[in-house]
């Protein structure tokens, strides 16, 4: 328990220390929210930058690569119920699909 706590903590400062460069970076791109076909009640939005949770999939996705196979080398073990593999397969299939999903409808 003590090991997924201290991977979430990672993976959090992590994201934090990264979001303001990231956000400067997609106002320099001019990645913003323009207003073109957005309802009445959007217009405060207009110049928000568009595609910040994909820093949040880049940060956890490059983690994931990283850190479990070190784990593994490190002698780590990490136990489940299912095979481990599997599990960890579905879940990171499943917060990307909703991560493009999100990229999709910004």
């Amino acid at each position: 328990m003590a090991l997924y706590l201290g991977l979430l903590l990672f993976s959090f400062f992590i994201s934090s220390a990264l979001t303001i460069p990231f956000i400067d970076l997609l106002f320099r791109l001019h990645l913003t929210n323009s207003g073109k076909n957005s309802p009445p009640q959007h217009r405060a939005k207009i110049g928000t930058p568009l595609g910040a949770g994909l820093l949040i999939l880049l940060v956890v996705t490059t983690l994931f690569a990283l850190l479990f196979p070190s784990l593994s080398r490190l002698g780590i073990d990490i136990s489940s119920i299912y095979p481990i593999k599997e599990e960890i397969n579905i879940i990171l299939l499943t917060f990307l699909s909703f991560g493009i999903l999100g990229f999709y409808e910004d």
